[in-house]
């Protein structure tokens, strides 16, 4: 391992249905589903990365809303330190770095293929709103 990689991601709330967004063929993992985010730049705080990531891959604003715990994922590449937040659009969006995004309920959260820190994610996301209707 090459130590930590430390990346942000938004799970974007929408009348009780979350974005989730598909790599495209050019990425690693292409086809893969995951929340919007990306690494987060040296001396960067996590919620600037979290505006900036968002800014590229979606030309979409967001509301901060709540941030869920953290997610640790071993990878070959290093140790994925991954801080997800809880967040509304402001205004629409368009896909710059995906091929596909689907607003998902609940019921439909686990039948695409996550990326599989995103699976911890989705796990944290569904523990808050069990705990905070």
């Amino acid at each position: 391992m090459n130590g930590k990689i430390e990346v942000v991601c938004a799970v974007i709330e929408k009348e009780n249905r979350i974005l989730a967004t598909r790599r495209s063929s050019g990425m690693s993992h292409s086809g893969k589903w995951e929340f919007p985010g990306g690494k987060i730049k040296p001396n960067e705080q996590k919620e600037d990365s979290l505006h900036r990531e968002i800014r590229e891959e979606l030309e979409a604003k967001i509301e901060i809303v709540h941030p869920l715990n953290t997610v640790y994922h071993d990878m070959h590449i290093g140790q994925l330190v991954l801080y997800p937040y809880i967040c509304r659009l402001r205004g629409g969006y368009q896909l710059n770095e995906h091929d596909k995004a689907l607003w998902l309920s609940t019921d439909e959260l686990y039948q695409i293929d996550w990326l599989p820190a995103d699976v911890y994610v989705l796990k944290q996301y569904e523990l808050f709103i069990n705990n905070f209707p």
